[in-house]
């Protein structure tokens, strides 16, 4: 391996380390709402953002790594988000079922915390650091850099099927296993499909975003809209998977 490879290489697990344990920095303190999302978006942006780009420079070094973002138009981005908002309570439901089948193996795993904000200065906040920063490092490292990186040794599904339980495991929520791995494989298949990443980062933004709105709202879905839901997220991901591949084609050099 060629040596500034190699060390891009130990940059992005440096990175990721980092990442890892900056929360760790701060245990045991009482951290503001503000001070929380400021932290959550750095974390990601050391374990998975800043780690994407140095392997894609290292993989590819003539290649800008943002050129494979693409320039989705406004029927199919618009599509992507109304997909993510009717997946928000598929996934619920998901997570529910899973949660009573393993309870009645007697497994009660913890759920992790809501992220709740108090007011709209808050909420728009947490749209932009926990919502887009998260979605955006994310399916950088998920979908564009480790796909490629272990497509070298790995076939296309093997690789399609570790990042997506790579991707569901490190979110470490026993219960949202299924729903992060169905979103994982949607996530994979619309890169595939249209050939960039923003569908998919527009998606992943616009499901973190919707969470946090039920949040705030505090509402509870009843089982008209969940089933209401699951009908218009099976249509809109046909749409979604059936759209022109060259309206989100990445820019070329």
């Amino acid at each position: 391996m060629a040596k500034r490879p190699a060390a891009l290489y130990l940059l992005a697990a440096l990175s990721a380390a980092a990442g890892w344990l900056l929360p760790r920095a701060f245990q045991g303190l009482t951290l503001s709402f503000a001070l929380t999302c400021l932290l959550a978006a750095a974390q990601e942006a050391l374990m998975f953002g800043l780690p994407a780009l140095l392997m894609l420079r290292a993989l590819a070094p003539g290649e800008q790594p943002l050129r494979r973002l693409g320039q989705p138009g406004p029927y199919l981005s618009g599509l992507a988000m109304l997909c993510a908002v009717s997946y928000v309570l598929v996934g619920a439901l998901l997570g529910a079922l899973f949660y009573s089948l393993l309870s009645a193996l007697g497994l009660t795993p913890d759920l992790p915390p809501a992220i709740t904000p108090g007011s709209l200065g808050e909420l728009a906040l947490a749209a932009l650091t926990i919502g887009g920063v998260t979605a955006f490092c994310e399916e950088l490292f998920f979908r564009a850099a480790l796909p490629r990186l272990l497509g070298r040794r790995l076939g296309h599904k093997a690789v399609i099927t570790l990042c997506a339980l790579l991707f569901a495991i490190l979110h470490f929520n026993l219960a949202g296993l299924p729903t992060l791995l169905l979103f994982a494989l949607l996530m994979h298949r619309i890169v595939q499909r249209h050939g960039g990443l923003m569908l998919a980062i527009l998606f992943h933004w616009m499901y973190n975003f919707s969470i946090l709105v039920m949040n705030y709202a505090q509402t509870t879905p009843d089982l008209r809209m969940i089933l209401l839901s699951s009908g218009l997220f099976v249509l809109t991901a046909r749409l979604l998977l059936r759209g022109d591949r060259q309206e989100a084609a990445p820019r070329g050099p």
